[in-house]
């Protein structure tokens, strides 16, 4: 009987999944569902638990039965959504945790650019979607370097991008206790950088930290 419960639990959130146009995985469902954890077999019951466990599933499999991982996502479904995933909302996370505020970093970077030429006017992307990639990244240094891509690489502002990455960078490095190397010497991986000679993110990290 207790078996026949637990299919029927599958078939009608696979289902509803279905409905919604959402992937799952069915074998590792499956499997979860069958360990006979009562806790996890509630959680997952709600549409918000399933939604939870169809996240970690894809973005973090290992977490994907950790229940207070499940219990924490259901409850921030919104705030992964409009990050643009789970590893980046972690990462946000994380980082707010330690005192980096992306809202603040974000009219930071502007301001930067409003001091040089540039007068913090916007030509390609957002100082916001500049942080928000980078938190595909779980190292500072290489989240550092990818906001500096986005600003000197993606020529974000109408002018002074190279000069508006290197203060930003250095900005992001105090907040986070890395040490940068000479002003001088991110200029030249600016430069580099605009000029597409360098692209990979934890080359350029290495670039810029000692």
């Amino acid at each position: 009987m207790n078996k026949l419960r637990k299919a029927l639990l599958v078939f009608i959130l696979l289902l509803s999944n279905f409905v919604v146009g959402q992937s799952c995985n069915f074998d590792d469902f499956v499997n979860d569902i069958s360990r006979n954890n009562t806790a996890f077999d509630n959680l997952v019951k709600q549409e918000d638990g399933f939604k939870a466990w169809q996240i970690l599933a894809d973005e973090a499999p290992n977490l994907r039965t950790n229940l207070d991982e499940l219990d924490l996502v259901s409850k921030n479904l919104s705030a992964i959504k409009s990050t643009g995933g789970y590893v980046k909302w972690k990462n946000l996370d994380e980082l707010a945790k330690g005192g980096f505020n992306a809202t603040s970093f974000a009219d930071e970077i502007v301001t930067l650019n409003k001091a040089t030429d540039g007068g913090g006017i916007l030509l390609n992307g957002t100082p916001s979607s500049a942080i928000n990639s980078a938190m595909y990244y779980e190292i500072a240094a290489e989240q550092g370097a990818s906001i500096f891509r986005s600003i000197s690489g993606g020529h974000m502002f109408i002018n002074g991008n190279k000069r508006t990455a290197v203060a930003a960078f250095q900005s992001f490095a105090r907040q986070h206790g890395l040490k940068t190397v000479s002003h001088q010497q991110m200029m030249n991986v600016a430069t580099q950088v605009a000029t597409g000679k360098v692209t990979d993110v934890s080359q350029i990290a290495k670039m810029l930290i000692k």
